[in-house]
Formats: structure tokens, sequence, C-alpha cells
């Protein structure tokens, strides 16, 4: 029998001499164990870029997770009908998630069939969006609203017959309408629902609002002008003042100087009284070519916030997906909006305009261009075409979030501001 003794700190086995460690028993061979490659998360790569896609749009549910997403209002009403909208103590909830699993059980083929089917079809249409965002398709925001002229006349105008849609959209349509008795020409909103006509209702109030506080008058000149409401009908309708798209617009280079600073005016304006547009892009500017200003429309998705320089959080991602700042390419959840993200947004609008070239086609792009910065420009094809004064004016405005410009200091850079005079653009709305 062996026994074990004990010298301070050292145990030693009775057959042992002290002083020396047993002897190692001899290791198995191991089998050889492949690692697998380090995932490449550079910014910009196809991992990330998916990766960041993946975050954006909500994740796919099961067709058990459908159903009791459906069911547990309704069993909830049935088990404690005394707590109205009030939440259920943790004893409670497992009565009502246990009624519904036997309810799941208890289902014939066709309504498993039916949320089976819902489950795929979720998974699909998540699917569908990451790749276009991954690819950079604006389909989901520039689908045609596809209601139609349903009116022949919105008070005093009238929809000239035969004329185009002047512009497309998910939102809303616009369509060229003609002053009954004046015979002047403007330009008709037909929006696709109730909800989506009182958004822009609410922007436009907050504009008003902003406009009172200034005594400016000059200030009115920089946003669209509106001439008419309709509300009747199943396509509600504003009227507006006939401008042109300022992307499609022609002036001379040294005009466009004074177009961006009206822009950079009108957006400040609203920063100022703590209001965020967060549609800004080419579509949302309009242009006279008569007084040579271009105007702001497009306010169904403006708000206020508490103050400017602190960031708002959304439960939704802001502005176009070619204009989108990357910091806001996350999860819902943290989404946050400030004069940041519409300072990227306007920057990219301006090169947009300028170069008649979209910043950037893709996510990976446009999250490679913010992780290599200024490095990155030789390989932008709508940077590369202005002049080296205006890209780096817009690199300030398109640059990390840290390093970004507000508007209004933008504005009040004179020296950056002259670099406009000359853009050195070959788009053919730019002329010498």
């Amino acid at each position: 029998m062996l026994r074990r003794r004990v010298r301070g700190k050292q145990t030693v086995r009775g057959d042992e001499k002290p002083g020396k460690r047993p002897a190692a028993a001899t290791p198995a061979k191991s089998r050889s164990v492949r690692r697998r490659p380090a995932v490449n998360s550079r910014p910009g790569s196809k991992t990330h870029v998916r990766k960041v896609v993946k975050s954006m749009v909500p994740k796919s549910r099961t067709s058990y997770a459908i159903f009791v997403e459906e069911q547990y209002p309704l069993v909830k009403a049935a088990l404690f009908p005394d707590l109205g909208q009030g939440k259920c103590t943790q004893q409670g909830c497992r009565q009502v998630v246990a009624h519904i699993a036997k309810a799941w059980n208890q289902l014939g083929e066709d309504e498993a069939s039916y949320y089976k089917e819902q489950a795929q079809l979720e998974c699909r249409e998540r699917q569908e969006a990451m790749q276009g965002i991954i690819g950079g398709n604006n389909a989901a925001q520039d689908q045609v609203c596809r209601e139609g002229q349903e009116h022949v006349q919105v008070g005093p105008f009238e929809y000239i017959s035969g004329a185009e849609v002047l512009t497309r959209g998910t939102c809303a349509s616009v369509y060229l309408v003609r002053h009954s008795s004046l015979r002047s020409q403007a330009r008709s909103v037909v929006y696709s629902s109730q909800q989506n006509y009182r958004y822009e209702l609410q922007g436009l109030k907050l504009l008003r609002e902003s406009l009172d506080l200034e005594a400016d008058v000059h200030l009115d000149d920089l946003y669209v002008r509106v001439l008419h409401f309709s509300d009747t009908g199943p396509c509600p309708t504003i009227v507006q003042e006939m401008l042109e798209p300022l992307e499609a617009s022609r002036f001379v280079k040294p005009e466009f100087k004074d177009v961006v600073v009206q822009m950079c005016r009108s957006l400040a304006h609203l920063h100022a009284h703590c209001i965020l547009h967060l549609d800004v892009r080419p579509k949302s500017w309009l242009f006279n070519p008569m007084s040579k200003i271009a105007k702001l429309s497009n306010f169904h998705a403006a708000m206020r916030v508490e103050s400017i320089n602190e960031p708002t959080r959304l439960d939704y991602h802001p502005y176009a997906q070619a204009h989108r700042a990357p910091e806001l390419h996350c999860p819902i959840a943290a989404v946050q909006v400030s004069w940041r993200t519409e300072s990227w947004s306007l920057g990219t609008t301006v090169a947009e305009i300028a170069s008649g070239v979209g910043v950037f086609s893709s996510v990976g792009e446009m999250l490679n261009f913010e992780a290599r910065g200024p490095e990155n420009v030789k390989s932008n094809r709508a940077l590369q075409c202005l002049s080296p004064g205006v890209r780096m004016a817009l690199l300030s405005l398109v640059a990390r979030e840290a390093e970004r410009l507000s508007v209004s200091q933008f504005v009040q850079q004179k020296d950056l501001l002259n670099h406009f005079e000359d853009v050195g653009s070959n788009h053919p709305g730019v002329a010498d």
C-alpha cells in the first residue's frame, strides 16, 4: 500500500524519492486540427458589408414565432381581462405561452402551412432587401406610385390631358397642371395615401413655424411655395409652384456657387430651429431657371429635435441609401441622427448634382471610402471629375463623423465656397 508524505509544499508518493517529480505520461499523438482562416473584416470588404447590411434588416422569424406574436395579445386578454394594456407577471407570461403552445400543436395542416408560408415570405423579403442594399438598388424607394389621376381638376387647377408624369415615387407622383383662369402651369403632387399626405403637411407646418420666427423675408424664397391643398378623394394632392428638378437643370459654372450657398442656407435655417430634414438628396431640391434660385422641398420626413447637436434616436433608417451616412448603416436600435448626418447627405447631394454621377454605387464602396478617407478619392468617379478645390470643399462634409463641418459652418467658410466658382465638371448641366 502506497502512502503519501507531505514535505513542505511538495506531495510525494511513498515509492518516490523526495525532490523528484514523477515522470510525465507520454501524450498520445494529437490529431492535426485545421484552423479556419481569419475572417476579413476590413471596412468595405464583402464580409464586412454583408455583416453591416444583415444588422440593418429585421431578423427572419419562424412560423411559430409569427404565430406567437399574433396570438399573444388575444390569449393574454382572454386569461387576464382586467389587466388591459398592462404587463403580465412572469407566472402570467408562462401561462399565456403554455396556452399558445397548446393551440399551436392543435393546428390543422392548412393553418400550419399558412404560417409556414408567411415565414418563407419574410425570409425571401429579407434576402431581397439585403441584396438591394448591397447592390445599391433603390428600387424600394423609387417604386411607381400606381395611383392614377383620379381628378380632372384640383381646386382652380386642372390636369393637362396627355401630359407625362413629371416624376414617380413610392409616396407620391408629380403631374403637370394648369390654372383654369390664369393658365399658368404648376406641379400637382399626388400622394398614394392619406398618411403620406399628413406627413408632408406636418413637415410644412414645422417649416412655416420656423419662418414665422425669422424677420428675413428672403428665407421664404429658399423653399418651394405651396399654391393649393386638397385631401378629398382617394389621392390627396398638394399643388406647388412650377419648378424643375435641380439635378436636371442647366446653369453656368459661376452660378453653381450661388446654388450651393442657397442649398446650405435652406438647411442651415432648419437646423437653427432644431429641425432635421432627413431626406436630403438631389430630388429634394427644385430650381427656378428664371430667378436662378434653388428651393428645398419634400418635408415628409422632417422632424423637430430637442437639440441639433445631440444625437436623436429613430426607429427607422432615414435618407435615401445613396445619401445615408456610414454611421446609419447599423441596427435600427442604434440609429441616431444629428446635423452630422445631414452634412454627409448634403455633401453627396452637391457632388452628384455637380458631376452628374452618383457618389457611391454600393454600401461597400461607401464604407471603404469612409474608412480610407481622402486616399480613396482617386477611385471615386464622381469626385474625380470635379476640380481639386471642389473636392477639398466637399471632403469637409463627406468625411468621418468627428471630422465633418456642420452646414452652418460650411456656408460661412468663404474660402471653401469660392472653389465652386470653377466646378471642373464635364456634366452637361454645368456649362462654362
